[in-house]
């Protein structure tokens, strides 16, 4: 209910202590770098992800959200690397259309709008 209320400070403080129980829990961790997302800390939140995705074995819902951040935070060569690991994995396991929240899964090749925003990076056909 706290990330619902926007209520940051207190979702990172909360997610905290449940690290300290439990510090191999990548659900704890990807719940931090989103309490660090909202309240606007990207590197925070980067490394918040960076670790649930070890923790998880590089599972494609927290590689989504690790994408997602270095995306919109400008670091869109780390995100491109993301989306490349995502289809990898496509290719010998399942990874849903949105597994990367905020972009777009098609065919083809990979490429950014005219601004360079990697946020709504697609995969055009060739």
């Amino acid at each position: 209910m706290l990330v619902l209320a926007h209520q940051w400070d207190r979702v990172i403080a909360h997610t905290r202590m449940m690290i300290e129980l439990d510090p191999n829990s990548p659900w704890g961790h990807w719940l931090l770098g989103a309490g660090f997302r909202g309240k606007g800390q990207p590197d925070d939140s980067i490394a918040a992800f960076r670790r649930a995705v070890d923790l998880s074995g590089g599972w494609h819902f927290m590689l989504g959200w690790l994408g997602l951040i270095l995306g919109v935070s400008g670091r869109a060569d780390e995100a491109r690397a993301v989306l490349e690991r995502l289809e990898v994995m496509a290719r010998s396991a399942y990874v849903p259309r949105r597994a990367l929240p905020g972009f777009t899964w098609d065919c083809g090749t990979w490429t950014a709008p005219s601004n360079g925003s990697i946020a709504r990076l697609t995969r055009t056909t060739s």
